[in-house]
């Protein structure tokens, strides 16, 4: 069984512009590994086939020890980055989706997996956290 942690907030591409960690909640801190995005889940609306977007999802380590993640995937439609170093508790870090919609014929949710090499206490299995985007084409 795996974990997924987090909190899921939904927020359209436009108002990211206007998000600061300064306007987030209090963030508790847990005593095991935790990570937390004030926002979890992007609408990118409606965009045309070809067009390429940036997305930026913050996070924070409100855990107790080093977060590490592995690896972060998604479709083949999204290029990734992310912080190859540990997260520190408190620390904040990105991680950058790409989208390029020029393979693409219907809208659709994507889903991002942040897989940690940090362990669920309670389980001994890997954790991972999910963050996902939509969009969505004109009608015809």
């Amino acid at each position: 069984m795996l974990l997924i942690i987090g909190l899921s907030v939904h927020i359209s591409a436009q108002a990211i512009e206007s998000l600061s960690w300064d306007e987030a909640p209090q963030i508790e801190l847990f005593s095991k590994p935790s990570m937390f995005f004030p926002v979890s889940h992007i609408e990118l609306g409606e965009i045309e086939r070809g067009d390429k977007k940036e997305m930026i999802f913050h996070f924070i380590n409100n855990g107790n020890e080093d977060l590490k993640i592995e690896i972060v995937s998604g479709c083949e439609c999204t290029t990734l980055d992310w912080p190859r170093t540990p997260i520190k508790s408190g620390q904040k870090g990105i991680i950058t989706a790409y989208f390029d919609s020029t393979e693409k014929d219907h809208g659709e949710t994507v889903e991002i997996d942040i897989n940690l090499e940090n362990k669920d206490p309670k389980t001994g299995y890997p954790m991972f956290v999910r963050v996902t985007y939509d969009f969505t084409f004109p009608e015809k």
